[in-house]
């Protein structure tokens, strides 16, 4: 998909030629920041805490189910993949106890607003 816009031409031949127009492109981008590319896709969790742990437990329990090598071979992978994510502007959200954190302030705001109800 490609846009064009007319764009007054700002050089010194404008005073003489008034009708005078730049033509400007823009180009739809494929990979833009902070969406992963589809070959990480596997890595994306949920924003929802409570699936994005059980994501990452399920995750965990298929790799200590691998022989060793090839468990280092997937994590180190992994790591890469999760660190190009995150170079490329994306959030990962893989870390364990944050996510219990939050599992923990959603359900007290829960029951906070329950109590308030």
């Amino acid at each position: 998909m490609q846009v064009e816009l007319l764009v007054p031409d700002p050089g010194p031949s404008r005073l003489s030629q008034p009708d005078s127009f730049a033509t400007v492109t823009f180009s739809k981008l494929t990979n833009t920041p902070g969406h992963p590319s589809g070959k990480h896709k596997k890595l994306v969790t949920s924003s929802d805490p409570h699936i994005a742990l059980a994501q990452l437990e399920a995750r965990s329990a298929k790799l200590a189910q691998l022989p060793p090598e090839k468990r280092a071979e997937l994590e180190e992978r992994d790591r890469l993949a999760k660190a190009e994510i995150r170079a490329s502007g994306g959030k990962v959200y893989d870390d364990v106890s944050r996510l219990k954190k939050a599992i923990k302030r959603k359900d007290a705001q829960k029951l906070k607003s329950k109590k308030n109800w």
